[in-house]
């Protein structure tokens, strides 16, 4: 009878802690952001409400603003949640090249009214994404303010329509409970508008937006806990149907959407200048160069101007020293989110002691300088990575095979770079005609993609997963069934012991 009783004990205890983790998955949700769902990490659009209406112009004449839209019934839903794929390694297909890069954060982001156009059978076409939630205390930051952050950004073609007839990007957030507008942005197409950039350098007629990111925190009297706030993000084609607009927003919450995007250095054009060369023009390709603040090539090499063209080309004016050390440099640049290097990215060449023996018309004296000795040559030949998928602080053993193909003893400093940064430097010695390996352990706390060279070899790349706030539920949840698990078993084995 009584192991009956326990029996019934121990499943009224694991009822409840179902229960308890059913709750907790729930609050938890809840709280990690303001708003259900506004990362997409799902893969969806739950939590989200889409609608469509076709878009026949604009009222009035800019600036414009909500009450400027009208909205006709008809259209078609035409936004989708992308992924999954590491933050900004996707490239927008009409912004050119890797100007605007996504998903913000994260693995997924929402794309808003692509294909808009009647070119693919949805002329005047406009979606509309919208969600309310009620604020909680969880949504205070340490300031004791509610903080709302979010990014979006737009693309657009720009067919030269009067203002209310172009496409437009709309995003806007209110206080439904005070009935207050807390944000809103409006934009047609407008190259004039330095918001837009131009997806070519010879044209205006794809025009794109670099993320925007909205971070602000918001008094009691603007939004205070327990009022309901409402988020709206809207794209539409032309109204006159032939031309499209659309929208991509990720990260709304209460807390501040990823880490701010690191610069990437991918070449320079040219490679190779002459020590005295100045004035010198060149070019910076890479990633992310948005409000860059220097740019430096190294020793003897001054940058007397750069210009921004894009986020993905800097144009630089320099002045090699006529004294200047031949040999490589190392290119970067730097942003306010970090700074970027690129090795050997740039050759300085000293024509004089690059030049062969002196030409005349008589003959030439033999060379009276001291002939070459033999010179240790210590290389890594190749390199490589334990994993290529690691969670947060996780480490991952790089291996780089080293050989000495001179035939005297030799050592070398071996450098293993992340992300064109030095990691770390370790030494080696190596008899003649010998090879040996080292190994190195790197990791990292922030997900993404980290490249990884030892000297020149590249190893690979490996990335760092988030722990999604899914992840940290099931976590939270498995170990609380397991407590309560062996809770039970306890309470059982005691209660036989004294039956």
């Amino acid at each position: 009878m009584k192991i009956k009783e326990s029996t019934r004990n121990l499943s009224r205890l694991l009822i409840v802690a179902l229960l308890v983790v059913g709750m907790l998955m729930v609050f938890t949700s809840s709280v990690l952001a303001l708003f259900t769902n506004g990362d997409f990490e799902t893969g969806t659009l739950a939590g989200w409400t889409l609608t469509h209406y076709i878009n026949n112009g604009l009222t009035g004449s800019p600036p414009f603003t909500e009450a400027n839209i009208v909205r006709t019934a008809g259209g078609t839903d035409l936004t989708a949640v992308l992924g999954p794929a590491p933050a900004r390694s996707l490239s927008d297909p009409n912004a050119g090249g890797d100007n605007l890069t996504y998903p913000y954060e994260g693995q997924y982001c929402a794309r808003i009214n692509f294909e808009s156009s009647s070119a693919f059978g949805h002329g005047r076409n406009a979606n509309s994404l919208l969600q309310q939630s009620v604020t909680t205390a969880a949504d205070k930051q340490g300031d004791g303010k509610i903080h709302v952050q979010f990014a979006w950004a737009g693309v657009a073609e720009n067919p030269g329509h009067s203002a209310n007839q172009q496409p437009y990007v709309f995003v806007s957030m209110k206080n439904i409970t005070k009935g207050t507008l807390l944000y809103e942005k409006f934009y047609f197409s407008d190259p004039t508008n330095p918001i837009w950039k131009s997806a070519s350098p010879t044209s205006t007629s794809i025009l794109y937006t670099d993320w925007q990111i909205m971070n602000q925190a918001f008094t009691p009297q603007e939004l205070a806990v327990g009022d309901t706030v409402q988020i709206e993000c809207i794209a539409a084609g032309c109204s006159q149907s032939g031309h499209w607009g659309y929208l991509y927003v990720d990260g709304f919450g209460s807390i501040p959407p990823g880490p701010c995007p690191k610069p990437t250095v991918i070449s320079v054009t040219p490679t190779t200048s002459e020590t005295g060369d100045c004035p010198m023009t060149i070019t910076i390709k890479g990633r992310e160069f948005t409000d860059a603040q220097s740019v430096n090539l190294g020793k003897g090499i001054t940058v007397k101007s750069f210009t921004v063209d894009s986020a993905t080309q800097i144009t630089a004016i320099i002045c090699v020293a006529p004294n200047a050390v031949d040999g490589y440099r190392t290119v970067t640049v730097a942003t306010p989110c970090g700074s970027a290097t690129k090795l050997k990215a740039f050759t300085v060449v000293d024509p004089l002691l690059n030049a062969g023996p002196p030409r005349g018309s008589g003959s030439v004296a033999a060379p009276s300088w001291p002939l070459p000795v033999s010179m240790a040559n210590l290389q890594v030949k190749s390199a490589s990575l334990s994993a290529t998928t690691v969670s947060p602080n996780t480490p991952v053993t790089v291996t780089a095979d080293i050989a000495n193909n001179s035939t005297v003893n030799g050592n070398k400093m071996v450098t293993v770079y992340v992300n064109g940064e030095i990691e770390t430097t370790q030494g080696v010695t190596l008899n003649s005609s010998s090879a040996s390996q080292l190994t190195f352990n790197v990791s990292r706390s922030e997900p993404g993609t980290y490249k990884v060279y030892v000297d020149g070899a590249p190893a690979g790349s490996f990335t760092v997963e988030a722990i999604t706030a899914n992840d940290a539920i099931l976590i939270v949840s498995v170990a609380f069934l397991a407590i309560a698990f062996v809770c039970g078993l306890i309470m059982l084995r005691r209660r036989q012991q004294h039956g």
